[in-house]
């Protein structure tokens, strides 16, 4: 997923301007979002985002600890109010500029999935709209349930005030 993001994040780069510093933030939260399974899928989002907080081995600054956190935290489940977002952090902690990254996040998490062989992504981008496609192995109906949750977009749309696009379709023999 963390190849996913990076490149939605390069390739979305002309519409949200967020420098270098930002794209590292959310390779790293790519590469974390899922680290509370290893106490359950169950809420694994809320260990995973306590492991962010609390784990000293990770060389973080406490701003960086903070955003990893949020992104892990909220890369599932409803979208974060402004009151929720503040139990992690803190003012001037670019609440807008995370937001966006956790958009990226929640799309790239939304072509993911761990129960199919990982799809051929295709990423297009016009003025206006972003088509994902992703072809697939797996029986269409399968991958259609799997991927693409509902509400997954929402937060990039509105971020970037773009319309996203996910098509399934199968891939070649």
């Amino acid at each position: 997923m963390a190849a996913i993001a990076v490149r939605l994040f390069d390739l979305l780069a002309p519409h949200h301007g967020l420098s270098e510093k930002y794209r590292k933030l959310l390779h790293l939260a790519a590469l974390l979002h899922d680290a509370g399974r290893v106490y359950g899928a169950e809420g694994h989002e809320h260990s995973g985002a306590a492991m962010v907080l609390y784990h000293r081995r990770l060389p973080l600054s406490p701003r960086q600890r903070r955003a990893i956190a949020y992104l892990v935290r909220f890369h599932r489940g409803p979208v974060p109010s402004v009151i929720s977002q503040k139990q992690i952090l803190q003012r001037g902690d670019q609440h807008q500029k995370l937001r966006l990254l956790l958009g990226i996040l929640r799309a790239s998490d939304a072509v993911d999935s761990r129960r199919l062989r990982p799809p051929t992504i295709i990423i297009k981008r016009t003025a206006r709209k972003l088509r994902i496609t992703c072809l697939v192995h797996e029986e269409l109906a399968e991958a259609r349930r799997r991927l693409g949750g509902p509400g997954k977009f929402k937060l990039l749309e509105t971020a970037l005030g773009l319309v996203v696009r996910l098509r399934i379709k199968p891939a070649a023999p």
